[in-house]
Order: structure tokens, then sequence, then C-alpha cells
């Protein structure tokens, strides 16, 4: 059974320790959260802030990011082709977004 998350705030967490719930989450902050080689797979993330977070290598099957924004995230093997197309017009379109958002942070 799928949660719903609203307006939650998530610091510091090691989700390899203590596994993210399946859900959607809708206008949540993660803030120097270890997401790497964690299974996001079927979890759906909109209007949601990942600053300074770890999401190298994490699982990505049908998962949707909808109006994300990500601020000084680690992200090395983080495969968008896996990724649900939920409003953004193309994969490139996204990683040129999060390039920007990365050279305007430095």
């Amino acid at each position: 059974m799928e949660q719903d998350f609203v307006d939650k705030i998530y610091d510091r967490i090691d989700f390899k320790e203590t596994p993210i719930v399946k859900g959607d989450y809708e206008g949540c902050k993660f803030t120097g959260c270890d997401l790497s080689n964690t299974d996001l797979s079927e979890i759906k993330f909109i209007d949601c802030i990942f600053i300074s977070c770890n999401l190298s290598v994490a699982q990505l099957s049908k998962t949707v990011f909808r109006d994300i924004q990500f601020v000084n995230c680690k992200m090395l093997g983080f495969f968008f082709t896996t990724v649900v197309n939920s409003g953004f017009p193309s994969v490139l379109t996204i990683a040129i977004s999060i390039i920007l958002r990365f050279i305007k942070q430095k």
C-alpha cells in the first residue's frame, strides 16, 4: 500500500539503513540525505527539493520526478532514461536543468 507524504522534512537520513517508504512525496525537502544505492523505483516526487544529498547509483525504474530541484547533490550513475516522463519534454532537458542549477551554486 502506497502512502502520501506531504510537506515533510527529511534531514540527514541514511536511507540505506532506513529504507525509503514507497509512495508519493509532494512538497518534501531532503537535506543531507544518503539515497545512494537505494531503490527509488515507482516512487513519485512532486515539487520536492534535494539539497546536498547523495543519489548516486539509485535505482529509478518508473520513478516520477516532477518540478524537482537538485542543489549540490551527488548523482553519479543517476540514469534518467529509466525515469517516467512526467511533464518534462525530454531527458536532455532534465540533464541541462540539473547542470545549470549546479553551475549557479558555484
